[in-house]
């Protein structure tokens, strides 16, 4: 009997006027190489990226905490789409690990060797 894995629950960070801001604690969901963060009680989207090359949607680890990460998004729940710094902060150092693993496999999804002009650039 397959087991079904606990939703990854984060607490969203926004880097703004030279501080992070909390925004929200959300249930984290990929769709290929989309991120969502809907907001825990009321379903409100507080934060919705593609997953895109680098150097953006690089993670970088916390420096205070193995259990959160940072990354550079364009945030397509702001109206217009903005560029925005964000923190995800995790319960537990294993939630941040999954939550790497699913990125890690969204990023892989969404490679730029996958374009046809990129892989006419690799091949000369």
């Amino acid at each position: 009997m397959a087991t079904v894995e606990e939703p990854l629950v984060a607490k969203l960070y926004v880097w703004e006027h030279e501080c992070w801001l909390e925004q929200g604690i959300g249930t984290v969901s990929f769709d290929e190489t989309s991120v969502r963060l809907l907001h825990v009680t009321s379903g409100i989207p507080l934060l919705m990226f593609t997953v895109e090359p680098d150097p953006l949607c690089f993670l970088l680890p916390h420096m205070f905490t193995e259990s959160a990460w940072v990354l550079t998004v364009t945030d397509q729940v702001r109206q217009p789409s903005a560029q925005v710094r964000v923190a995800l902060i995790f319960q537990t150092t294993q939630e941040s690990q999954r939550f790497r693993v699913l990125f890690d496999r969204a990023k892989k999804a969404k490679r730029p060797s996958q374009e046809p002009w990129a892989r006419n650039v690799e091949q000369s």
